[in-house]
């Protein structure tokens, strides 16, 4: 519906702007055409004078000056009288005076004068009157409008403009956690041996033989957890070889936790390029811890 309505308005919109060139063309007499086309002829030759007298203006400024030297000095004394003259007068008017004149009662006189008469006018005009007024307001800026927009369409189209690329918007990014899920995997069951000083055990750590963690990994990319959850065996064997003994002392508190998920994070980025696998370790969480 709405296509249909713009359709119906750009063809009347048309036909309205054909019917000065109509009019044109059939009652304006030959005489007239030619005076007319004679003006616009003049219109495009005379700026091209005139530049040109301005050129040899310009050209010809510092003998000009030479000459007339003598009047032009004249010239900026006569200027400079009238200068000090007008700014004497200026000093001498009187403010209250201006204030208290007559100039406003004219000024209103003007206003009262025209709201009078276009409320006359207003009265005495028909409502078919303002109606054709408004409708041709209305359909003058409608023209005026797609006149607009047509002529830029056709700048466009014949002076097209070069082509400039659009500044590059930085996309959004994934956020830390995408496919975390995925990228993570569980090894239980950790064995790390259980070592002593010398002869030296306390009562506590009799009959301790080692330590039993579950841990869960954290690879960079999920293609290095899938491959690496069906390599638990590996992994197992590898730590149990590479993790020094624990000894008694050793502190199983937050900081020690801490060393012991940093060795093992350092051990897993050492298998990993034996496996012949791409990624690295990001993170390991201690689950459980059991002494056995």
């Amino acid at each position: 519906m709405l296509s249909k309505l713009e359709e119906w308005i750009n063809k009347y919109l048309l036909l309205l702007g054909q019917i000065p060139f109509r009019l044109y063309d059939r009652f304006v007499p030959v005489k007239i055409k030619v005076k007319i086309s004679n003006i616009f002829c003049n219109i495009r030759t005379r700026p091209r004078e005139y530049a040109k007298n301005l050129f040899h203006a310009i050209k010809n400024l510092p003998t000009t000056i030479k000459q007339n030297q003598g009047a032009l000095i004249h010239l900026c004394h006569v200027c400079l009288d009238a200068t000090r003259n007008a700014v004497n007068s200026i000093q001498k008017l009187d403010v209250e005076k201006l204030r208290n004149g007559k100039w406003r009662v004219r000024f209103a006189e003007i206003c009262t004068t025209l709201t009078a008469r276009l409320r006359q006018t207003y009265r005495e005009t028909s409502p078919k009157t303002l109606l054709l007024l408004v409708f041709i307001l209305t359909t003058g800026s409608l023209a005026v409008f797609q006149i607009y927009k047509t002529s830029i369409w056709i700048y466009k189209r014949n002076f097209p403009q070069a082509f400039v690329p659009e500044p590059i918007v930085q996309g959004a990014r994934r956020p830390a956690y995408h496919n975390l899920m995925k990228k993570s995997f569980y090894v239980t069951n950790i064995s790390i041996p259980f070592g002593f000083e010398g002869s030296t055990v306390d009562k506590e750590a009799e009959g301790i033989k080692s330590l039993i963690i579950d841990i869960e990994v954290e690879a960079s990319n999920r293609y290095l957890s899938i491959y690496l959850s069906t390599q638990e065996h590996l992994i197992k064997d590898y730590l149990n070889k590479k993790l020094e003994p624990v000894l008694p002392t050793f502190p199983l508190t937050p900081e020690g936790k801490r060393v012991m998920r940093d060795k093992i994070i350092e051990e897993l980025n050492k298998l990993i390029p034996e496996t012949g696998a791409k990624g690295t370790i990001e993170n390991v969480f201690i689950i459980n811890i059991t002494v056995s």
